[in-house]
């Protein structure tokens, strides 16, 4: 694709984090449940029936759509319908929510598999198994999906994020506000209640040398008096 050019590698791989991944960190190392949450809505409006199926079988949208986005498709789709999406996604990049809408496409075009589905590893082969759908008909049904729910469905926030230099901040990166207070809490109090443990666990470690030592005095003196 791109032989001997790994600044120009950087950069697409920049371009993709910056334009299309952003908002995937905000509940890292979780998966971003309001992007799962979107690509399910766009499912459930328009075959109700795959969305629920998936509920009965106790399967959410970040077990299987979410792992279609960590690919980037890189799995799913053959080598040449892979570089097609990628040129529809930087030629459209004004419009980055239009990778949730071609994996919402991809879903609906692949229904009959997904109600086929009835258990870990039905999904686990519908996710390893590359599509034959034709990547013109997913695609063509992604921009319907997106022409018709786009005001509705998580609209415009995906650049919102992540610490991106800008003309303002010159070299300096900006703060990094936008994360689950809820997730960092958590790790904080985890981490708290680490080291307390490690504290204790010292003391303990403390108290039983001390008491070796005293043990060993007292031998010593037994010792002596028998003597």
């Amino acid at each position: 694709m791109i032989p001997n050019d790994d600044l120009l590698v950087f950069e697409l791989i920049m371009s993709l984090i910056v334009q299309w991944m952003q908002v995937w960190f905000e509940a890292y190392p979780a998966e971003p449940l309001a992007i799962c949450d979107a690509i399910e809505s766009i499912v459930n409006l328009e075959d109700p029936r795959v969305t629920q199926h998936m509920r009965n079988m106790n399967f959410h949208a970040s077990q299987y759509a979410w792992p279609f986005l960590t690919s980037f498709f890189s799995e799913s789709l053959a080598k040449d319908d892979w570089l097609k999406l990628m040129d529809h996604l930087f030629m459209k990049n004004s419009e980055p929510e239009l990778l949730l809408y071609f994996l919402g496409a991809y879903l609906l075009s692949s229904k009959s598999q997904l109600l086929q589905v009835g258990c870990v590893e039905d999904l686990a082969i519908f996710l390893q198994t590359p599509t034959a759908i034709p990547f013109k008909k997913i695609m063509t049904l992604a921009e319907q999906l997106h022409s018709k729910h786009k005001t509705s469905i998580f609209p415009g926030t995906f650049g919102q994020n992540l610490p991106v230099c800008s003309p303002e901040t010159g070299s300096c990166y900006q703060s990094f506000t936008r994360y689950p207070e809820h997730f960092v809490s958590f790790q904080n109090r985890l981490r708290e209640k680490i080291v307390n443990q490690e504290e204790e666990i010292q003391k303990k470690g403390e108290i039983l040398v001390d008491l070796k030592s005293k043990a060993n005095e007292i031998v010593e003196q037994e010792q002596k008096l028998r003597l």
